[in-house]
């Protein structure tokens, strides 16, 4: 892989997580769940043909606990994502919303996860209350004609 290539991909990942439309462009459908707004409990990867699998290590955490991560790229294709850049979803009304976590900093640093490859990740969850929770990442993929990112979502697990 050429320098050119890691560089933007790098770019790519930095400018899907750090860009985020303000509050008055929200009117307009998203094409993958925004951070903070409500999806459905059965959301899946809006990118037809490619899946990634987030297993998590328990069902049941206790708030600000770590959490190991089991990432699997059911696609064929190489993805690109930051495990860090997770977000953390609660369970409400038929719909998940995500938790604000203001103060979370993350280096913008890109992971490659091959076609087929299956990579272990750890993260905490922020302090929250008991509830019904899941996580999930964006990943980049640069063969996609249109561009749009595959998002990965754990099973739901609770906290007590």
């Amino acid at each position: 892989m050429t320098m050119y290539r890691i560089a933007l991909l790098a770019l790519t990942a930095a400018a899907l997580v750090a860009c985020q439309k303000p509050a008055a462009d929200r009117d307009a459908a998203p094409a993958t769940p925004a951070p903070g707004s409500a999806t459905p409990p059965s959301a899946s990867n809006p990118m037809p043909g490619s899946a990634v699998r987030i297993a998590l290590d328990r069902t049941s955490y206790r708030s600000r606990d770590d959490v190991k991560l089991t990432i699997t790229n059911e696609s064929q294709r190489q993805l690109g994502y930051n495990a860090c850049t997770r977000t953390v979803e609660r369970e409400s009304a038929g719909g998940w919303t995500a938790v604000p976590e203001p103060d979370r900093v993350c280096t913008m640093e890109l992971r490659l996860l091959e076609g087929g490859a299956t990579v272990n990740e750890q993260t905490d969850l922020p302090a929250v209350a008991a509830g019904r929770y899941r996580l999930t990442i964006q990943f980049s993929d640069e063969s996609a004609a249109n561009g749009a990112p595959v998002l990965g979502v754990s099973q739901p697990f609770t906290v007590q």
